[in-house]
């Protein structure tokens, strides 16, 4: 299990607006990181099941008694969306850029993308606009497409 140091650090990274909190789209984001592949109906229960003080956002230790309880299986989906990003970030720069991604999805063999398609799903997922795909909007991008551990462990196995 990740130390409570850790876990803060994915927290704050997450905390786009700073609040110290997690809205629900940030939690989604930051569960779909952590490879929970949740869709927002899902993220809706979590809130409600684990906002312990019911304001509607998830505070620090709200988020660590969560990971407590589910940590394990976010660890094992993580691990398989780490390793596809590893494989497909070549160059070890930390991202994937445009051309990496039109690479991955027209001709990487998992997907049947057009180039077009590819630039439309990379400004999609490029959710900061910087020009570059890092984990976390890979892995937002991953759990889009796909939605069961069995379809991350598919992906791996192709590529």
């Amino acid at each position: 299990m990740a130390d409570p140091e850790s876990l803060k650090a994915v927290f704050d990274y997450f905390d786009r607006d700073g609040t110290g909190t997690l809205e629900l789209d940030e939690l989604e984001e930051l569960l779909n990181a952590l490879g929970q592949c949740v869709t927002k109906e899902e993220v809706r229960s979590i809130m409600a099941a684990d906002d312990i003080n019911s304001d509607g956002v998830m505070s620090l230790s709200e988020f660590i008694e969560f990971y407590k309880r589910h940590g394990k299986d976010a660890a094992k989906v993580g691990q398989e969306i780490g390793d596809a990003f590893k494989r497909f970030d070549r160059n070890n720069r930390g991202y994937l850029s445009k051309t990496d991604m039109e690479t991955i999805l027209t001709k990487g063999g998992a997907f049947p993308f057009t180039k077009e398609e590819a630039e439309m799903c990379f400004d999609a997922f490029d959710l900061n606009k910087d020009g570059q795909m890092d984990y976390g909007e890979f892995a937002n991008f991953l759990c889009t497409i796909c939605p069961t551990f069995e379809d991350l462990e598919k992906l791996n196995d192709r590529q």
